[in-house]
């Protein structure tokens, strides 16, 4: 096995060890929300420590996969800061059901 190979391998087992760990946490926020009456749910990506795992190309077939039926999209919106002008774009994760 080269060494591009292996470290291919290691980020994609962090990968999957990190999702599995995001679903878990993330499903009683799911149910504490379809408790409160809404029909979906939004994770902000600007700012969070693993929001490099956010950009791989699995992440929401394997969302979708494990949220059973759960529609799951990311959106990336233009904001611009009021007073200074400065301009961003705001990833959020969306899941509905």
């Amino acid at each position: 096995m080269s060494l591009v190979e292996e470290l291919q391998k290691e980020a994609e087992t962090a990968f999957y060890k990190w999702i599995d760990q995001f679903v878990e946490g993330l499903l009683s926020e799911l149910k504490e929300s379809a408790k409160e009456g809404y029909k979906g749910y939004i994770v902000k990506i600007n700012g969070r420590d693993d929001r490099r795992f956010f950009s791989n190309k699995s992440l929401l077939d394997e969302l979708e996969k494990r949220l059973e039926g759960c529609k799951v999209h990311i959106s990336n919106e233009r904001k611009k800061m009021p007073l200074t002008n400065y301009e961003y774009t705001e990833k959020n994760l969306h899941i509905k059901w």
